[in-house]
């Protein structure tokens, strides 16, 4: 296809650990999402399923809300600093059980606990590789865009999920609107 502009608004890929039985509780009390589903557990005790700055923004998001908020690493290591009032358990999870739902997460050490509801924040990948190939500025798997949702690269915009957080379908309407408007002008005027 030839064009004189493209928007990547390819969004992302959440990914899921590889961890016994944690796919038979998604869409049950797993979710992906702490501002989409956080009020579900308001006052409970939940857990984040992540080591990076993706699960450290959730926790931070449930914090608000939740009894007690805890990040589950999974064995890495945690790529951010300690924050007060978020316990972090580092040890690596053997299995997920419960009957029709997630109850209860059991790791290496034997040691078991209760879960009335998990946040998935382990990785966020998406669309980054063809945006690097032709040099589109990436930043902590982020594509980077001002305020027209114009990348660094003449005639590439980007929106949506691929640009980060909030990952919310109001968010990347508005984005995708602007890199339209945009996208508009830059023809009617260049």
């Amino acid at each position: 296809y030839c064009t004189k502009t493209i928007v990547l608004a390819t969004g992302t890929k959440r990914s899921i650990p590889n961890v016994a039985n944690i796919k038979n509780y998604v869409d049950k009390n797993i979710s992906f999402c702490a501002i989409c589903d956080g009020f579900f557990y308001r006052k409970k005790d939940v857990y984040v399923l992540g080591y990076g700055k993706y699960a450290l923004a959730e926790a931070e998001e449930l914090k608000k809300i939740a009894n007690s908020v805890t990040i589950l690493t999974n064995g890495h290591t945690p790529e951010f600093n300690q924050v007060e009032d978020i316990k972090v358990i580092t040890t690596p999870i053997k299995k997920f059980s419960g009957e029709t739902k997630l109850e209860h997460i059991e790791f290496i050490d034997d040691n078991q606990i209760d879960v009335p509801g998990l946040f998935v924040a382990w990785v966020v990948a998406g669309g980054y590789d063809f945006a690097r190939k032709i040099g589109i500025q990436v930043e902590n798997n982020k594509i980077v865009v001002n305020n027209k949702m114009e990348t660094n690269v003449k005639g590439f915009y980007a929106c949506g999920d691929v640009i980060g957080a909030p990952y919310q379908v109001s968010t990347a309407v508005y984005e995708g609107s602007i890199a339209g408007l945009s996208i508009s002008d830059m023809l009617k005027h260049k």
